[in-house]
């Protein structure tokens, strides 16, 4: 065969598939798939530093021990620092009141609810948010450690997850000797 033929033998397919009866466009067939569209936004992620206020730290009743008791916490933490994809989100204070099992060294289904009133950076309020807590079996060497572990019910940062809370200042060991009715520290809470 030689190319001649070879370009006779072309051009005769070409001619029977111009006669076929299937319009242009059923024929087409994309060799890649369509582009994606717009990606869906991803959960809301934000880190803050986290602070007890003078005067109204999280109070326990009745005071930690050594040995896990069953106890309610109420009290009020600063949120600060606060950096993510919600740039208007800059710092906030939350009351939160709890009940469940604690000791010095940890909780054990501690759960309850906070509410986060969330401030921009100017200092005005711009919303408020509920945090549902229970993070589940927690030994984070402190009380505190758990107090912020949940999910964000309502507000800004609806439906994202939360993991924080704060270090006390005292040691476990202090706890375990003197009993501690309030904790005072620091700490990260991070949502997403």
């Amino acid at each position: 065969m030689n190319v001649t033929s070879i370009g006779a033998a072309a051009a005769g397919v070409m001619a029977v598939l111009s006669l076929t009866a299937v319009p242009a466009q059923a024929r087409t067939v994309p060799l890649l798939p369509a582009a994606p569209g717009p990606a869906a936004p991803g959960p809301a992620t934000l880190a803050c530093d986290v602070g007890t206020p003078p005067g109204s730290p999280p109070a326990f009743v009745p005071e930690l021990r050594l040995m896990p008791a069953k106890v309610t916490v109420r009290g009020a933490l600063w949120l600060s620092g606060c950096r993510g994809s919600r740039p208007r989100l800059r710092s906030a204070w939350i009351t939160l009141r709890a009940a469940g099992q604690a000791s010095c060294a940890g909780t054990r289904g501690l759960r309850g609810i906070a509410t986060i009133t969330w401030y921009d950076a100017a200092g005005r309020p711009i919303g408020s948010s509920k945090l549902r807590t229970g993070g589940g079996d927690l030994a984070d060497r402190s009380a505190g450690g758990g107090l912020l572990t949940g999910t964000v019910t309502s507000g800004p940062l609806a439906g994202a997850r939360s993991r924080g809370g704060i270090t006390s200042s005292d040691s476990v060991l202090t706890c375990a000797i003197r009993g501690t009715g309030a904790i005072s520290g620091a700490g990260r809470i991070t949502f997403g």
